[in-house]
């Protein structure tokens, strides 16, 4: 690590961590120029669509201390092979690397919609560090009920996909500079946009997302086309010509699978 790297670096302690880790910008740096990293590049230009290259280019960043740029080497990692829990667990550990928790908060507001309002509640009242245990035990809960009634992922595991293929895409157009917690937040705000244009939600709830996801240091729009966002849902491997899933919500803790044409994305999406 260069010492205008080590600039700005300190180091903190979690109360329920017995392990020292860096505190790092999330700001994108400049990357140094060195043989090591030179290799990689040139194995990914030969073969892109290799997720292992692309984790092992985020390894490499990380062990330079290159933290957001080694999170965003294991998104491009997860875009490719979504089903390597390996990728997931690094690029947590970089955020963390950060300081970097909006992403989690996303994830967990995503939770409280699809299944349970009080844990959405927490978010709206502001009092998120006195309830981090109670909210991580819930988000696990959760998501292990889910997926012991639907194991294989053909129905209601899906609802865990709620702002993610959207997300999926905000994060590909924007070449992974939109992290992927932010990414999820824009995906479920438009979501909850469709669903009341839709008629499956009657309630306004895209104000109530949209102040929470804001009120939790989270984007809720992009400046991206949303033709060019719609391009990118349609090479999504859950989208094919008899359709795709839409997550919709239909009230705060309830949300549905909506059948929809590819053709239809544009015009559901756009504002």
């Amino acid at each position: 690590m260069s010492e205008k790297k080590k600039v700005g670096l300190d180091i903190a302690r979690s109360s329920t961590l017995v392990q020292e880790y860096q505190v790092a910008s999330w700001e994108r740096n400049e990357l140094p120029t060195t043989p090591e990293l030179t290799a990689i590049d040139e194995k990914i230009a030969k073969d892109p669509e290799n997720a292992e290259l692309h984790k092992e280019r985020g390894l490499l960043l990380a062990g330079l201390g290159y933290y957001r740029e080694a999170a965003e080497c294991y998104s491009r990692a997860i875009a490719i092979n979504p089903f390597n829990w390996e990728y997931y667990r690094h690029r947590a550990h970089r955020f963390v690397s950060c300081g970097y928790f909006a992403d989690g908060a996303a994830e967990s507001i995503k939770y409280g919609i699809i299944s349970d309002e009080s844990l959405f509640e927490i978010f709206e009242s502001g009092d998120v560090k006195g309830n981090i245990e109670n909210i991580v035990r819930r988000c696990v809960e959760i998501k292990s009920d889910i997926v012991s009634r639907d194991e294989f992922d053909t129905g209601e595991r899906q609802k865990l996909n709620l702002g993610h293929t959207l997300g999926h895409a905000i994060e590909r157009c924007s070449d992974f500079a939109v992290s992927h917690g932010h990414a999820v937040a824009i995906g479920t705000v438009r979501a909850c946009i469709a669903a009341q244009k839709l008629g499956v939600c009657k309630d306004n709830i895209s104000e109530r997302v949209k102040k929470v996801m804001a009120r939790n240091g989270l984007p809720v729009s992009t400046d991206i086309p949303v033709h060019e966002l719609v391009g990118v849902m349609h090479r999504d491997k859950k989208c094919s010509s008899a359709g795709i899933n839409l997550i919709l919500p239909t009230k705060i803790g309830e949300c549905i699978l909506y059948k929809t044409s590819p053709d239809e994305l544009e015009s559901i999406y756009s504002l």
